[in-house]
């Protein structure tokens, strides 16, 4: 990944593999079965089993976006806003004249 040049700072893969040897290591002997298992069967590294795992436990905790909400308040936003515009406009027209 990332690498700074001469700062002695690790890079982010090492990182990442610290913090995976880290949780690895904080597991039950069970879990720690049962991750191996789940892995030989997926024909994976266990750390990417786990890791998907994760990432998936993440994505079911944040809610989700209500996109077509934003689109619609956007929409009303953006007439209002036009409108005021073409207000402004026909005022300094009006008071050009």
């Amino acid at each position: 990944m990332t690498e700074s040049l001469g700062s002695g700072r690790p890079t982010n893969r090492a990182l990442a593999q610290a913090d995976m040897a880290a949780i690895m290591g904080r597991l039950s002997p069970d879990a720690l079965r049962t991750l191996r298992a789940v892995a030989a069967m997926r024909h994976r590294p266990p750390e990417e089993v786990l890791r998907e795992e994760l990432e998936g436990y993440v994505a079911d905790q944040i809610p989700a976006v209500d996109v077509e909400g934003i689109i619609r308040l956007m929409g009303a936003r953006l007439y209002e806003i036009g409108y005021l515009v073409g207000s402004m406009k026909r005022f300094i027209r009006k008071h050009r004249s």
